[in-house]
């Protein structure tokens, strides 16, 4: 099992980093690529849990709009294609979802299929959409790419956190206090704690080892001090992700959201915790590039 941990993990690492060092228009589009290969799994494992529940949604047409969804983000990010395109595929979306649900007996089940579909859309595909925007994020600059590794190793660096020093007090204590047993009996307090340092500790790293390769044409989007917020956030945030997933797998009774990834399970698994790292995140270097952006006009108009 932990071999196939390594291995799947080594994989999913060396797509990210390649995206991210290889200076090359191939690079977005293999992590678009990957984005689209993400949201259409975790998708499919969303709906697969939910119909465990008895209620599949529409899978084709949720599947395939949330495909259609991440290439709009990507093609508006890069100016490909004229912005509104996401929102315009949301409505077809919405549409496409009601036109199955015309063609159910039960309108009951029909209505559910529906809520469920645009739920799974919101959840997963909405919001992981937000990594492509931040990979894409200040066109003509580097700091996309970057900005992505640094989202994406605090995140997981919560992660690593929660799991070691939750376990190495478990076995130093004899028990620990967990946070919500109904929902996650392995997540603890001291888990918590081991998040919030671990993730602070790569986000302070990160940001004194790139960056200058993070700031959008030499704008400081992430000082030293805001680097220690974001990883208080990140492992916060990090922590309710996993709990939102465990909710799910509680309220469908599925033990395991897939095992499409060898040694690890589903793919929803691994990307439980950034669903709402991303899209905060990417409000966040929006608002501070556009705050370094006024700055400097505000104190030419104060002078």
């Amino acid at each position: 099992m932990l071999k196939y941990r390594l291995i799947s993990g080594s994989f999913l690492v060396a797509l990210v980093v390649l995206s991210v060092f290889w200076e090359a228009p191939a690079a977005t589009v293999i992590f678009v690529c990957f984005g689209c290969f993400c949201v259409g799994a975790a998708l499919t494992e969303f709906l697969g849990m939910t119909a465990a529940a008895g209620y599949p949604g529409y899978r084709p047409v949720l599947v395939l709009g949330g495909l259609l969804y991440v290439l709009a983000v990507a093609g508006e990010a890069t100016g490909m294609v004229t912005d509104g395109l996401p929102m315009f595929v949301l409505a077809v979306l919405i549409v496409a979802l009601f036109l199955a649900a015309f063609r159910e007996a039960d309108l009951r089940q029909a209505l559910m299929n529906v809520i469920v579909s645009l739920g799974g859309f919101l959840y997963l595909a909405w919001t992981l959409a937000f990594l492509i925007r931040i990979y894409c994020f200040a066109p003509g600059t580097r700091a996309g790419p970057f900005l992505v590794l640094f989202v994406i190793l605090v995140t997981k660096f919560n992660d690593i956190g929660g799991y070691t020093v939750g376990n190495l007090s478990h076995r130093l204590i004899g028990r620990n206090h967990k946070m919500t047993p109904r929902l996650s009996p392995k997540k603890s307090w001291e888990g918590l704690v081991g998040s919030v340092v671990f993730s602070v500790a790569i986000a302070c790293l990160l940001v004194y080892w790139l960056g200058d390769r993070m700031q959008p044409h030499d704008q400081l989007l992430i000082s030293m001090p805001v680097a220690v917020c974001i990883g208080v956030a990140v492992a916060i945030l990090g922590v309710w992700g996993d709990l939102a997933e465990s909710v799910i797998k509680r309220g469908t009774g599925v033990k395991d959201s897939g095992a499409i990834v060898p040694g690890i399970g589903g793919l929803l698994d691994v990307l439980d915790s950034l669903v709402f790292v991303a899209p905060l995140f990417y409000w966040y270097i929006a608002f501070a590039k556009a705050q370094s952006i006024f700055t400097p006009v505000a104190e030419q108009l104060t002078n």
